[in-house]
């Protein structure tokens, strides 16, 4: 299947697992994954052709490849498709044929919905009378059309058709069955059951709609076996009304691609394009399908607005859904949800990060203040693509992009194709061909084994661009604060400098000297020999902290070494790492210069203690 192009080439998905795309309306569905697949895939399709657009611009080429069907209850040319065919009557699987036709009868509504409880009983009274008019019936009459008389019946003729013919013993177990669970209901409660039946099969009224399901043209059985495509046609104002008719459609068609055993074909399988999927609410069919229907040699292409859609109808079961598909295309996200789940999905990449501290303490010797700065790098993860960068995606113009993950495979940032930029998809539609054109149109199926290639041209462009303006904001931000510490640490030499010249050098000179009386009364400026021994103590654990920020400082240094070594010479990264290397280089030699300070300091503390104590 089609999905767009990456690195100059187009991009597919030859896997056997299904699809999801989820986009928003309006933002390009249809015309970039839709209809190019429907213009090219040699395989069986079956569309929910919403607004009648797909056939239109995709039902000449699909002649080429097999039949065509339209169910289109609302055209007079319509094919007509009666859903009561799908049960098997007179076999052991009337019963679950039949159940299952009312299933998609009924829309169900929300999980805490109080009306729930009538739709399983009308249900069940459904089921019993579709059995009914499959069995009991002559063939002219074995349709929906029929159900929908004898339950619109008035309430006393009803329920002596129940009790007479329904509930006769010579008829299926089943219908039987479904005809004493009514009748030993109490009043009230029957009349809801009958009410709730009568409200979820009112559509079924319609005039259109008689005539396109009274009998069938053609069996879904031919999609699987032959080449052929259906498209299911409703107009966007009767959707709404219509659901329960696409619910069967649909559903049965799915449930009867497996009543065949599986087996291996050359042919490529069977597409189900579900558009606008959650509108057609629950349906256990899709959910079953998504567990086993490839091996049956079809596969679902759902497509949604965002995935709380899929959620609010199918709760729990929308990981198993997701899960379920080899190709998830992502684009025009506008809700977090969905932006949230993409960027998880792409993973995260591991970045270099550099933390700084600093520590002031008093030195009272000197009565001043040091301070001991450090900074740490560590590897940290970090979304591939945070949630509002997903959001800020283009879907128009010339750049338009979408996310697409495919299985055991990296994300691609790809490139949405519109079908009428492609000259031979143009001129398949019988549209009027514009000056936009692929040169590898129309573009031949990769191999299943290809993995999807990072784009380049326009795209790496686009990509090395915004690394490098990473890279100077980066070095921009780092700059200040790599000069500002280089100059606090000169200036704190300085002013340790100063303290040296006064303290140790002077009254090293003077003890030396024998000038025990100055170099004493230098002392004693300082107060007490205890004070100038504790302030020797604080220098002392201050050059243990130096000492420990130049070895981590070291150990930095070769983080950033290492990531440098192993970038490419025009990576745009390398320029961050060469500029965080250079600021360690000189946290590295103030934090050097510091120890070999404290040093000097301790020595002379060393010596006017060891003077004053001689004096003494």
């Amino acid at each position: 299947m089609f999905l767009g192009a990456a690195n100059g080439s187009a991009m597919y998905y030859d896997g056997d697992q299904h699809l999801i795309t989820v986009a928003p309306t309006r933002t390009g569905k249809g015309t970039c994954h839709i209809i190019p697949n429907l213009l090219t895939y040699q395989g069986s399709m079956v569309v929910n052709d919403i607004k009648g657009e797909n056939f239109k611009e995709s039902s000449q080429q699909r002649l080429k490849f097999g039949q065509v069907f339209r169910f289109a209850p609302f055209a007079e040319d319509t094919d007509g498709f009666n859903p009561l065919d799908f049960v098997r009557r007179g076999t052991p699987a009337a019963f679950d044929d039949a159940m299952l036709v009312a299933d998609m009868l009924i829309v169900p509504g929300s999980n805490d919905d109080e009306g729930n409880h009538w739709k399983e009983a009308a249900k069940n009274l459904l089921a019993g009378l579709i059995g009914y008019v499959t069995e009991r019936e002559p063939i002219a009459t074995r349709n929906l059309q029929r159900v929908r008389e004898l339950l619109t019946l008035d309430q006393k003729s009803f329920l002596a058709f129940v009790q007479e013919a329904m509930a006769d013993p010579a008829g299926p177990p089943y219908v039987v069955r479904a005809a004493n669970m009514l009748l030993q209901k109490a009043d009230r409660e029957r009349s809801g059951v009958i009410s709730t039946a009568q409200a979820q099969t009112s559509i079924w009224d319609s005039e259109p709609l008689a005539r396109a399901t009274r009998i069938s043209t053609f069996k879904v059985e031919e999609l699987r076996d032959q080449v052929a495509t259906l498209y299911i046609i409703v107009p966007p104002e009767h959707l709404s009304t219509y659901k329960s008719v696409l619910r069967v459609v649909l559903g049965l068609a799915l449930s009867s691609m497996t009543r065949k055993p599986p087996e291996r074909s050359e042919r490529p399988p069977l597409t189900f394009l579900f558009d606008e999927f959650p509108s057609l609410g629950y349906m256990q069919p899709v959910v079953d399908a998504m567990a086993y229907l490839a091996g049956y040699g079809c596969r679902l292409w759902l497509f949604a607005q965002d995935l709380g859609q899929i959620r609010e109808i199918y709760g729990d079961n929308t990981t198993s859904l997701l899960a379920n598909c080899g190709a998830r295309a992502f684009f025009g996200v506008a809700d977090y949800e969905t932006a949230e789940y993409v960027s998880k999905m792409a993973g995260q990449k591991t970045v270099l990060t550099s933390t700084r501290s600093l520590k002031t303490s008093r030195v009272l010797f000197w009565d001043d203040i040091w301070g001991v700065e450090s900074q740490n790098l560590q590897y940290i993860g970090v979304p591939l693509i945070a949630p509002d960068e997903v959001m800020r995606i283009p879907v128009r113009g010339d750049q338009q992009r979408q996310i697409v993950f495919l299985q055991g495979q990296a994300p691609v940032l790809a490139l949405k194709i519109p079908y009428h930029v492609v000259d031979a998809w143009a001129a398949a539609a019988v549209r009027a061909p514009v000056s936009v054109q692929l040169d590898q149109a129309p573009m031949p199926p990769s191999t299943a084994s290809e993995p999807p290639r990072q784009p380049e041209g326009a795209a790496a462009a686009d990509a090395v661009a915004k690394a490098k303006a990473y890279g100077a904001a980066a070095a921009k931000k780092a700059k200040p604060w790599a000069s500002a510490a280089a100059s606090a640490a000169k200036t704190g030499a300085a002013h340790l400098g100063e303290k040296i010249s006064l303290v140790t050098q002077q009254g090293a000179a003077y003890i030396k000297e024998g000038n025990k009386r100055k170099g004493q009364g230098m002392a004693k400026n300082y107060e007490t020999i205890d004070e100038i021994k504790a302030s020797s103590e604080q220098t002392r654990e201050n050059m243990v902290d130096f000492a420990r920020f130049v070895r981590e400082t070291e150990g930095n240094i070769r983080l950033c070494e290492a990531e440098i070594a192993a970038l490419a010479p025009n990576d745009p990264r390398r320029a961050v790492f060469e500029e965080t290397r250079s600021g360690l280089e000189r946290s590295l030699a103030s934090n050097r210069r510091m120890v070999e300070v404290g040093r000097i300091l301790l020595d002379g503390g060393e010596a006017i203690v060891e003077s004053i104590e001689d004096g003494a």
